[in-house]
């Protein structure tokens, strides 16, 4: 995931861009992107720094870093 935060921009064009350039209107900013982290994501020392870039960003839609882990 601490990759992902650097190549941010790139992924989400990739994954919203044509959704979100193809919807008019005040819509287009209501989408939400969860990314889900796994351990070894977890557990690498840029965690903290990585999922603060992400959720920070608001390009193409608000950003959730999330768990895999469950109850």
């Amino acid at each position: 995931m601490v990759g992902r935060a650097h190549e941010l921009h790139d992924f989400q064009e990739r994954i919203l861009g044509d959704d979100f350039f193809g919807t008019s209107g005040n819509l287009r900013w209501n989408k939400y992107l969860y990314i889900v982290a796994g351990p070894k994501s977890r557990s690498d020392d840029g965690f903290a720094a990585a999922k603060g870039v992400i959720e920070s960003d608001k390009e193409y839609a608000r950003k959730r870093v999330v768990s895999e882990e469950v109850g």
